[in-house]
């Protein structure tokens, strides 16, 4: 019996997904009032335009600056080291405006401590947030399911709300990653049809990410039914005959 990596959904969004929408949201979101143009930041005096530009921003309405705010403060730079003490404050009030994808940010201190509940509770707070653009949905979705997957798949209605939140985001988007943990949620709670179709959805998508595809092929699943793991005690992604 083939078990698929643990942490796999987990860390395909802390090592990869977190790291490019934050590194390039001031530069797609931190835009010139005046003149549109995307600004990007290579002294500090690009620095200090930037965030005058934001606050300006800010100040005449535009509501979603406060996540390119935070994410600027959240940033290190060569020439400025990351204020994240100051980057929660706009976070924060991105979030409570409803633009979810901040919450992606806030809840590292809660999995430092490994207080998974309240980061699960930020995380629903994005995904229903008004404001919430469709890929920010994504990201979360994979997130939240990643955690539920890796810490607390023995707790069913921790996985029945990760498919309450997450499988309706799934129908209308073609993403491997969430496919790919929608089938390990599925397969959890005892639906293996739909588990497998999931799995063959995820593993054949022909933009599968590399993480994926590689647990894809190694698990020789595909062709297999998905059956409940009885080896896997400590991360609950399922186990693949």
């Amino acid at each position: 019996m083939r078990l698929i990596k643990c942490s796999l959904i987990f860390m395909i969004l802390v090592n990869y997904t977190f790291a490019q929408t934050f590194t390039n949201s001031y530069l797609n979101n931190g835009i010139s009032v005046d003149t549109k143009e995307q600004k990007e930041i290579r002294t500090y005096e690009d620095y200090m335009e930037l965030e005058s530009l934001l606050k300006k921003a800010i100040t005449q309405g535009d509501q979603s600056k406060y996540f390119s705010l935070g994410a600027l403060y959240l940033e290190d730079f060569p020439f400025k080291k990351a204020d994240k003490e100051k980057a929660k404050i706009y976070l924060n009030k991105a979030l409570n405006l409803g633009y979810g994808l901040a919450s992606l940010a806030l809840i590292e201190d809660y999995i430092m401590i490994g207080d998974l509940d309240n980061a699960l509770l930020l995380l629903e707070k994005g995904l229903k947030g008004k404001n919430t653009d469709p890929n920010s949905k994504i990201v979360l979705a994979v997130t939240y399911n990643g955690i539920v997957l890796d810490y607390k798949f023995t707790n069913m209605p921790y996985v029945h709300k990760a498919l309450d939140l997450t499988y309706p985001i799934s129908q209308i988007t073609n993403v491997s990653s969430l496919d790919f943990s929608i089938a390990n949620l599925l397969n959890i709670a005892g639906n293996y049809e739909e588990a497998k179709k999931y799995l063959n959805t995820a593993c054949n998508n022909p933009n599968v990410e590399p993480t994926i595809k590689n647990a894809c092929d190694n698990s020789m699943g595909i062709k297999n039914n998905i059956k409940k793991s009885t080896e896997c005690t400590t991360c609950g992604l399922g186990a693949l005959k």
